[in-house]
């Protein structure tokens, strides 16, 4: 007899629930395919291999630049800092993100040796030298504009240990039913109260 569990699929890599923002001159998308297309060319010659041209996303945000998806043939894109850094962001992010494809490409997720292909290791540093580029594995782009907006931790729970301030969003999690219990002593996250304003 099959058995059948009732719990959820575990969801791992992009989910796609993010809203597009695209780039507000029509140009600079153009710019950035044209760039993924170069790159992935460049890329099949180099390693001969039959990458196909991933598709581009713009819906990342916060203080990331780009992420790549391998197994979706996927880059994602934060407009606010393409927009803000151009030229910086079509030569050096966008080849940064087509590399971790290639990577994904060539090795799957394991090596020849069986070890553990790394998102930023030898073979990612490898692919971006051999694309002539050095391989910086973060940008120094101003983020101010591109920040996520954070909630309040105004309110208080504790679980004999210490205290934690959480957000309503979690607090009304906890208070609809869900446990949440300390990291260190295993011991159950009590309502206390609303934090004093200061």
């Amino acid at each position: 007899m099959r058995r059948t569990y009732n719990r959820r699929p575990v969801r791992r890599g992009y989910q796609g629930k993010a809203k597009e923002t695209f780039p507000r001159d029509a140009n600079l998308d153009r710019e950035v395919r044209e760039a993924v297309d170069f790159w992935t060319v460049l890329a099949n010659e180099m390693y001969n291999c039959d990458m196909k041209t991933p598709a581009v996303r713009y819906d990342l945000r916060g203080t990331t630049a780009g992420q790549a998806f391998g197994n979706l043939n996927l880059l994602r894109i934060n407009t606010v800092l393409l927009e803000e850094n151009v030229r910086d962001f079509i030569d050096q992010t966008v080849p940064h993100e087509v590399a971790h494809l290639v990577v994904r490409k060539r090795f799957g997720n394991r090596t020849a040796w069986g070890q553990k292909v790394m998102p930023h290791g030898f073979e990612w540093q490898q692919v971006m030298k051999d694309f002539g580029l050095t391989p910086d594995v973060t940008h120094d782009y101003d983020v101010s504009n591109s920040t996520v907006r954070t909630l309040p931790r105004e309110f208080v729970y504790t679980c004999g240990c210490q205290d934690f301030f959480l957000t309503k969003i979690l607090h009304n999690k906890i208070q609809s039913g869900r446990n949440r219990v300390c990291p260190k002593c295993k011991g159950r996250l009590v309502y206390k109260g609303r934090k004093e304003n200061e």
